[in-house]
């Protein structure tokens, strides 16, 4: 069996427990001492099944959340247990003036842990119980067919001919032309086409006419991209540039416009567009990395633009390169140096680009669409070795000079 990416530690089920189910916990463990002391068959019988239980889920290294509920049967039952040991000695009004908080106390922990699993933390895998959920960028994919849909109407059509595709038929109920193919078709043109990875290289063959393609996370490990028909896009939402490869020209900058760091701005989406959803300066190396999912620092999938002006104090040959997971993109003066784009594990690619004495604009973009997060903006300079980019040749424009 291949356990990639399931294989967990021993300690796995205790922790999830410990985060999520404290209560449930601590009186299935205070159940253990009041059966034993009891010594009647039924509760020892309990206590043996839930040590059992648990050790046989733990040893495997295989674990996935919603095992969980195996372990939390017997160890709920065990806590019963307890409180009905409780019960029975509770003789005066004081016991109850204890007792009944903190009863209010473990429901409002479990409610509390619920309501913020099923309807805030969903989607957010940094959440040990969450596990291939629809992540919730499905929204911004159901944002843009409606804008399509106000201009085409309803009725527009659409092809799907990725192989993977649900719950889509569910948010898609209002267009009674999409249609659902599971696979690749003859003539998949359409206003709108939706194809997983594996499918693109077949649709391209394919399609006819110029489109717009944008990308979205239905789950994690499930890419869609997202094809529109260049007249229909670009009369609904304008020339929004959508390619990796624009080169602009670049005003020239002086040492006294700028200073320390870049701009870093994050989004909810893989694009890194739209409205970003935190921006602040970012004063050291562009460097992270998270094996662990639980530890990222924001909901997957989202998207990271760090912009400046990198400072060269040697002309000549440049090589830059970016390790990443998921995918990550250089720009120097507009131009697409490293193109490191896609899904995938860790992965290193580079560019070379000559470069003259002075200030050069330089945009680093990332993305994580779920799973662990890695990124490094490396170069090698003329005559060096390849290190990060240290953050005394990266700038921004002071704020007096930006808003001129």
């Amino acid at each position: 069996m291949n356990i990639s990416g399931h294989a967990k530690p021993f300690i796995y089920y205790f922790k999830a427990m410990y985060r999520y189910e404290m209560p449930v916990l601590v009186l299935g463990i205070a159940g253990f001492f009041y059966a034993f002391r009891q010594r009647n068959k039924f509760t020892i019988f309990m206590a043996f099944w839930t040590i059992l239980i648990y050790l046989i889920y733990s040893l495997v290294r295989y674990k996935t959340p919603w095992l969980i509920i195996n372990i939390l049967l017997p160890l709920s039952i065990m806590g019963g247990i307890f409180i009905n040991g409780i019960y029975r000695v509770i003789k005066k009004r004081w016991h109850y003036a204890v007792f009944y908080p903190i009863y209010v106390c473990v429901i409002g922990f479990l409610c509390y842990h619920a309501i913020k699993l099923n309807f805030i933390n969903y989607d957010d895998e940094r959440c040990q119980l969450v596990y291939v959920q629809t992540k919730r960028d499905i929204y911004n994919l159901l944002d843009r067919l409606k804008s399509l849909s106000d201009v085409g109407g309803k009725d527009l059509d659409i092809n799907i001919v990725s192989k993977e595709y649900w719950p889509l038929p569910w948010y898609f109920r209002e267009y009674k032309n999409a249609h659902f193919w599971g696979k690749m078709i003859d003539n998949p043109n359409a206003p709108v086409i939706i194809v997983d990875k594996s499918g693109e290289d077949d649709l391209k063959k394919k399609m006819k006419g110029d489109y717009k393609k944008e990308r979205f996370i239905l789950r994690p490990g499930v890419w869609l991209n997202v094809y529109m028909q260049k007249g229909l896009y670009e009369g609904v939402f304008g020339k929004e540039s959508t390619s990796k490869t624009s080169a602009q020209p670049m005003a020239k900058v002086t040492s006294d416009e700028l200073e320390p760091a870049l701009v870093g701005s994050f989004f909810n989406n893989v694009e890194c567009a739209g409205k970003p959803f935190l921006t602040k300066v970012e004063n050291g190396l562009i460097s992270f990395t998270y094996n662990d999912e639980t530890k990222k620092p924001y909901r997957s999938p989202f998207g990271i633009k760090w912009e400046g002006y990198l400072s060269i104090t040697q002309k000549g040959m440049y090589k830059f390169a970016t390790k990443s997971d998921d995918g990550s993109f250089v720009y120097i003066d507009g131009n697409m140096v490293v193109d490191n784009g896609d899904l995938h594990a860790m992965r290193y690619i580079s560019g070379v680009v000559f470069l003259d004495e002075g200030f050069h604009h330089v945009r680093v973009e990332y993305f994580d669409a779920g799973g662990g997060a890695i990124m490094e903006f490396l170069w090698t300079p003329p005559g060096g070795s390849e290190a990060i980019v240290p953050a005394n040749v990266l700038f921004r424009k002071r704020e007096s000079s930006s808003q001129k």
